[in-house]
């Protein structure tokens, strides 16, 4: 099997965004999309997760950055279900979200296209996932909270990833093709190798993750939350791509491995799934290296 790097080295990696389009997709719809299957499927928790996660953000970070004085997030919750008698749970997340980012409640509201070094604009909005699931952890055990978080990430992909991205790609070749030339170019620094595409698959082995690399030097360093905010929301992010797209995650650098292995198997051209091994990936990774 043949395979090829793919990439495009940055000195300095900066994000460009307009702050109120983030907060749509990672804070408001997150929020409601959390809190609703909480409230379905955990009620007897809601309440407390809601007091748990609110301390936990602001000793995170004391200055009150974000104070609403022109009211006019209470306007914009009403457009969300589950969230327009959460104000202040939500304020606790503005205010962490544009305190990391460096900005001012002003510029919030302004909404002009502003651009962050990587490392804030990642703990900004990872740090906020990493503290519900770690809500969610203390009210629920380890493995009863991560079960319940991926239907939530897998519920925010088929409702809210799916708007942009739904049918992607017709087949592994495309999405080869497609990535591997946005690879040439990408403003991340990303570096890929990815596999020729045959019998049915395609492997992906990412040399490194702008994400996690901004990361690992913070506080967020439980090994197994990392994962599932980092990594695990790719998989179902594959099936909006296509419904006949399986992705199999077999390492990751979030987990502490040397890179990350992402398996994607067509499920129309195979009748067994079959991954490759251990052994086989750390093979190429030597040869690649």
């Amino acid at each position: 099997m043949k395979f090829e790097e793919f990439g495009n080295k940055v000195k300095e990696v900066r994000i460009a965004t307009k702050p109120q389009d983030l907060a749509e997709s990672n804070i408001y719809f997150v929020l409601s999309n959390l809190l609703g299957i909480i409230k379905k499927e955990h009620s007897e928790i809601f309440d407390q997760f809601i007091e748990k996660t609110f301390q936990k953000l602001r000793s995170l970070l004391e200055e009150r950055n974000f104070k609403d004085q022109k009211n006019q997030l209470s306007k914009i919750l009403k457009q969300y279900k589950h969230l327009e008698d959460q104000l202040e749970f939500v304020k606790e997340h503005l205010n962490y979200f544009i305190g990391i980012l460096g900005i001012t409640e002003d510029q919030f509201w302004e909404n002009e296209k502003l651009d962050y070094a990587v490392d804030n604009f990642m703990l900004s909005l990872y740090a906020l996932f990493y503290v519900q699931l770690e809500s969610l952890i203390e009210l629920l055990t380890q493995d009863k909270a991560i079960k319940f978080y991926r239907k939530t990430v897998n519920s925010y992909n088929q409702i809210y990833n799916a708007i942009h991205q739904k049918g992607w790609y017709s087949n592994l070749t495309e999405m080869r093709e497609k990535e591997t030339k946005w690879l040439e170019n990408n403003p991340y620094g990303r570096f890929r190798i990815y596999s020729e595409v045959k019998n049915g698959q395609l492997i992906r082995l990412c040399r490194n993750c702008e994400k996690f690399d901004s990361l690992k030097n913070s506080f967020l360093v439980d090994k197994e939350i990392l994962y599932e905010i980092l990594c695990y929301m790719h998989i179902p992010l594959a099936r909006v791509w296509n419904d006949h797209i399986n992705l199999s995650i077999i390492k990751s650098k979030a987990l502490g491995d040397k890179y990350c292995a992402y398996i994607y198997t067509d499920e129309r051209e195979v009748e067994k799934i079959v991954l490759p091994t251990n052994e086989f990936l750390d093979e190429i990774w030597e040869k690649m290296k």
